[in-house]
């Protein structure tokens, strides 16, 4: 059921056209039996004929004898309903409207192919009702794009396809369901109230209208999976206005954080530095009422600090001893003459450990 035949004089007649896109008039097919010019399928190549249906649709009807291999003759009428709703929203938008539209090297064939007034813009507008894997419609889409020409998948089914959002495409309500055709969709806008993105429903029309007019562009959301969606510039900075005033909203928060933080810690410091000063107090006035307390403190003072640095004298001569072992075994050379055996004093695993001198020459030869 093709929309589209090729003339002998005139090439490629379009049904959807007044005029067939030829200045001709669909008078001279449409039931000239005998008389009615040769016309042929622009996919197969075989005879086809003006035909009308039920709902008044013009169409062009393979001639007995078609071959199976023809890919438009499996095309539902929901397909070609889809396809027809598409040419009258691009025509509309101000754009040519081509179907059937299929490469020199029969690489792709567009069901609808929008190209702009001035001929610089192409963009094929897919109806995609059959089953398709993810893999095979991006891999149809990167034939589009190495030709420079843009695209959107168009799906009716009341069940959303698992390619959605992984190529630039949208979900329609189905064909029988909604006049005028509406996405459901692909198209979101983004909620500054709510802080997300939402979904966005919008008549068909408008929504080609937009995309061809560069209202409306892909953008990629999600983290984890990120997906192709279709919205406004609008929305794009109504997004980004959002971000910045949420980071700066953070950077506030994080500010009156850190700023509570410091006086919480100034708060701790002052009560210690008073609980300190009272302990102070409490002792001078002990010790004032009875000297011996003072003269207790100040000998446990002198004590504790005999110790430390007893125990720091100790781990710096450690050090100084490790230090000259391991040169000695570094280099033997450097080592002083009857020094086979290991001293008492040795380092054992790196560490020196002293000797009691006083004990060692107390021992009976």
């Amino acid at each position: 059921m093709p929309f589209t035949a090729v003339h002998p004089d005139f090439g490629l007649l379009d049904a959807t056209l007044p005029d067939l896109g030829c200045n001709l008039r669909w008078a001279d097919f449409h039931r000239q039996a005998g008389s009615r010019p040769s016309i042929v399928c622009p996919e197969c190549a075989w005879g086809v004929h003006a035909k009308l249906s039920p709902p008044r649709v013009r169409f062009f009807c393979h001639d007995p004898g078609r071959p199976d291999t023809c890919t438009l003759r499996h095309e539902s009428m929901d397909h070609h309903m889809l396809k027809l709703e598409m040419a009258g929203a691009i025509r509309d938008a101000g754009w040519y409207a081509q179907l059937e539209v299929a490469a020199d090297d029969r690489s792709w064939r567009a069901d609808v192919m929008a190209t702009s007034p001035d001929g610089t813009q192409r963009m094929a507008w897919e109806a995609q009702l059959s089953r398709i894997t993810v893999d095979d419609i991006r891999s149809r889409t990167e034939r589009y794009t190495a030709e420079g020409i843009s695209v959107c998948w168009v799906s009716p089914n009341q069940t959303s396809p698992d390619w959605i959002g992984s190529v630039p495409s949208i979900c329609v309500h189905p064909v029988e369901r909604v006049r005028p055709m509406a996405v459901r969709e692909g198209l979101v806008g983004f909620d500054p109230q709510k802080g997300r993105w939402v979904v966005r429903e919008e008549r068909l029309g408008q929504f080609v209208r937009w995309v061809l007019g560069g209202t409306v562009e892909l953008v990629s959301l999600g983290r984890r999976a990120p997906l192709l969606w279709w919205t406004s510039r609008k929305s794009i900075r109504a997004r980004d206005a959002w971000e910045a005033a949420r980071a700066e909203q953070e950077r506030a928060q994080f500010a009156a954080e850190e700023q509570r933080r410091k006086e919480a810690e100034a708060e701790a410091r002052r009560r210690r530095e008073e609980m300190e000063e009272e302990r102070l107090r409490a002792r001078d006035e002990a010790e004032k009422a009875n000297p011996a307390l003072r003269y207790q403190r100040e000998e446990d003072e002198y004590r504790e600090q005999q110790r430390a640095e007893l125990a720091a004298r100790l781990v710096r001569e450690r050090k100084e001893r490790s230090e000259r072992w391991a040169q000695q075994e570094a280099a033997p050379s450097l080592r002083p003459s009857g020094s086979k055996n290991v001293s008492a004093s040795a380092p054992r695993g790196g560490i020196a450990f002293p000797v009691n001198r006083s004990k060692a020459s107390s021992r009976p030869s």
